[in-house]
């Protein structure tokens, strides 16, 4: 790390990075009009798409709350940031976690900022049609590839990315349009020029694209135990995981977008809900809530779901077929009673983690 610049104690001129230093030089859509020291509370924090989800990353928060408190290290790039007209705020598009371990930090007021505006290339039809935020989501992949940890593009923010852009701007793209729109978020710097890598991915974006069910542009709400302790504490809905009342068997349930463990998971809940009904009869209601806490992309958090809803139901039928096997040797299989999963006094419950979501939504039970 490089010396450390004491906050308040310094200018815009004491760093040690100057315009050709600006990783938004190969980017021809915006341009640099200065470094300046700037106000943290004129500046503002939009929601993080390029990364898939709202809030922040935790491995990064921990690693910058530790080194920020001590100074601004001046080989470090300032927070760049652009006039948003439309909504009259200083509107930040990268560094997006050092400026909310910043804000968080009350003895500092001043932070260094590198301005932008935007221009309109010729030759660059398409584009140049965009309104700003789409250039910013493009912006903020391009800092992504060309920040300090190339790696930190991924697949998955390239096609969240492109999505949302063509969705907002309500274009149904051709390849060539996705092409151009991905170059200029640096794909082909990020996947070192490897065409069939950059191909499939833009493969993908078509296919999300027209998948009325995709939910690959949308970003999601990262949600750990804590905050589902915070949610049940405040809801009149929920009480903590097996709280017996006298109307209602609560279970809260962590899963994640792995088949093994969504297997194990399903079977969890399905002797629980055996064992409850043994204990209880059609007594007591049976109110189970899913959280994802490990996946942070909107695509894994949503297929979680489905194939727990194929486990669990495929888990149930297995069970319930092999108890009545022997007694359909002897009797008409017609006229025995076949159990649902629906026929339990039983709820499952999605705790809402994908944008456009506003609440938990109770899952169809077959």
């Amino acid at each position: 790390m490089a010396k450390q610049l004491e906050w308040g104690s310094f200018a815009i001129e004491d760093l040690r990075v100057d315009e050709e230093d600006d990783i938004y030089r190969g980017f021809p859509f915006l341009k640099l009009e200065g470094f300046e020291m700037i106000l943290k509370t004129l500046l503002t924090i939009t929601m993080n798409l390029v990364r898939g989800m709202y809030g922040t990353d935790d491995a990064k928060i921990t690693g910058l709350s530790g080194s920020l408190p001590s100074g601004w290290d001046r080989t470090s790039l300032p927070i760049p940031f652009i006039y948003n007209a439309a909504q009259g705020i200083l509107e930040i598009f990268d560094r997006r976690h050092t400026l909310n371990v910043l804000n968080g930090i009350n003895f500092i007021d001043e932070v260094p900022g590198a301005r932008y505006s935007r221009i309109f290339p010729d030759g660059f039809d398409l584009i140049n049609g965009f309104n700003t935020q789409s250039i910013l989501t493009m912006a903020g992949v391009w800092g992504n590839v060309f920040g300090p940890i190339k790696d930190d593009a991924k697949d998955h923010h390239f096609v969240a990315a492109a999505l949302d852009i063509f969705k907002r701007e309500d274009i149904t793209p051709e390849r060539e349009q996705v092409r151009e729109v991905v170059k200029w978020m640096g794909i082909y710097e990020r996947y070192n020029f490897n065409k069939s890598v950059v191909n499939r991915i833009i493969t993908d974006i078509m296919s999300e694209y027209n998948d009325p069910n995709s939910v690959a542009n949308k970003v999601s709400y990262h949600t750990n135990k804590a905050e589902i302790d915070n949610f049940i504490a405040e809801s009149k809905e929920w009480q903590p995981n097996d709280t017996v009342t006298e109307t209602t068997i609560y279970i809260i349930k962590a899963i994640e977008d792995n088949s093994g463990f969504l297997a194990k998971y399903a079977d969890d809940i399905t002797r629980k809900i055996c064992e409850a009904e043994k204990e209880y009869g059609h007594e007591k209601l049976i109110k189970v809530l899913l959280y994802n806490q490990t996946n942070k992309q909107s695509k894994k958090i949503a297929n979680a779901r489905k194939v727990f809803h194929e486990k669990i139901t495929t888990q149930w039928d297995l069970r319930r077929d092999s108890v009545l096997k022997p007694v359909e040797s002897i009797l008409n299989p017609e006229i025995i009673n076949r159990k649902k999963l629906s026929d339990f006094n039983l709820q499952i419950w999605i705790k809402d983690q994908i944008e456009g979501e506003e609440a938990p939504f109770q899952m169809r039970l077959d």
